[in-house]
């Protein structure tokens, strides 16, 4: 992607969507066979935190998407990454993609969106959450060993409680202190998943978008 201006060269989305909400509770009483079940006449539904995203077609948001770039990777139901290092606008920086997508999410479909923009997915998404439910956040390449070393392991996509309290049994609580563990070390600990440990506390991600049409 060609450089402009100031703006980094980072081709990975991570877009966020904030949808209507209908409580849990309800749609648990009406369905209990699966409270997240996607029904024929509604598009998508979406559990998180308790509470159900449904009752909203999500077909335009996509459509929005690819106007940009057709290389799309569904997270959750609200959530995707976007790799738009040949985007179809001819914009130079993905910086200036993801503008373009929440303002026409704002403008078109009257939802707050957030999204994160860095140079692989696992970064992205860690800029997604960044500024939930309506901000951009970037990381830059050269801004990478930097930014991750402070922040708490547990905020590390893919490391949940168990492992985040395996770590803190071995005094890890920062990526930083990730970043200080010899592979060796981790793989002994963590077998397989030590190696990709390793990897995350360093910002390398190797995984491209997996172009699929919806949730599997």
């Amino acid at each position: 992607m060609r450089k402009g201006g100031s703006d980094p060269v980072e081709h990975a989305l991570d877009i966020g969507v904030d949808l209507p909400l209908v409580d849990l509770e309800e749609i648990k009483r009406r369905d209990r066979h699966n409270s997240s079940i996607v029904h024929q006449d509604v598009d998508l539904a979406v559990c998180v935190d308790g509470l159900l995203y449904q009752g909203f077609d999500l077909r335009p948001l996509r459509e929005i998407f690819q106007r940009h770039t057709d290389l799309i990777e569904p997270l959750t139901l609200d959530e995707a990454y976007l790799d738009v290092s040949e985007n179809k606008t001819g914009l130079p920086t993905a910086t200036r993609v993801a503008k373009a997508i929440r303002q026409q999410t704002r403008d078109e479909l009257q939802l707050t969106a957030s999204a994160g923009v860095a140079p692989n997915k696992f970064l992205a998404k860690i800029a997604s959450d960044w500024r939930k439910s309506d901000g951009l956040f970037v990381i830059q390449p050269e801004d990478v060993q930097t930014f991750l070393p402070p922040l708490p392991v547990g905020r590390i996509p893919g490391v949940g409680k168990v492992t985040e309290t395996r770590l803190k049994q071995m005094s890890i609580l920062t990526v930083g202190g990730l970043q200080a563990l010899e592979l060796a070390a981790l793989e002994a600990r963590f077998g397989r998943y030590g190696m990709r440990l390793y990897e995350l506390a360093r910002g390398i991600d190797d995984s491209k978008v997996i172009i699929r049409s919806e949730l599997r």
